[in-house]
């Protein structure tokens, strides 16, 4: 539990936990969160299983649905009118992220995505968000106000629509397999 907790005092860090059903990824999931707490760092856990299906079938809509989550949990007003519909809503997201999240934090993001998988079964939202998290994990590789966000991904081994793996987050960062050894 020591090594995956402190993984996310890295700048930058993303976490990725795996297993099938019920082998414990939440749980998991909970106790880095937990841990992230202790230590200060601002938390917003997202299970995609609170997902509305119909904002599933549109990247514009998830992209937005996702941006507000996310200040709400964090207590920042969404601002609707940041959205520049001209710009594509990647580039929408990830400014929003920058200038109106972790701008406005004084100390880390940890933002855990629990039950990603769940967008698997839509082709172009899980390949738009999952090359827009592979940016920011990219971004985050120098320093900047991207090293504020450490991002925790939990998905289900069972998943059969498993992403493009060179465009997504899925062979960066560091890997939990729950069942298996690791290291």
């Amino acid at each position: 539990m020591l090594f995956r907790s402190h993984t996310i005092d890295q700048p930058g860090s993303l976490l990725r936990i795996k297993a099938a059903k019920g082998m414990g990824k939440t749980v998991l999931l909970e106790k880095i969160l937990a841990y992230a707490r202790q230590q200060q760092y601002k938390t917003v856990n997202l299970s995609f299983l609170l997902l509305d299906g119909s904002i599933l079938q549109d990247l514009e809509r998830f992209l937005r649905w996702f941006c507000r989550y996310v200040s709400v949990k964090l207590n920042i007003p969404y601002q609707a009118d940041f959205w520049d519909e001209g710009l594509g809503s990647i580039y929408n997201c990830t400014t929003y992220f920058e200038d109106c999240l972790l701008a406005t934090l004084q100390r880390p993001l940890v933002l855990a995505l629990d039950n990603i998988d769940r967008i698997f079964t839509e082709k172009s939202v899980a390949d738009g968000f999952l090359s827009m998290l592979r940016s920011w994990y990219d971004n985050a590789q120098t320093p900047g106000i991207w090293q504020k966000l450490r991002l925790i991904l939990a998905n289900s081994t069972a998943a059969y629509l498993a992403p493009d793996i060179n465009g997504s987050p899925f062979n960066v960062g560091v890997e939990v397999e729950i069942g298996r050894a690791h290291v």
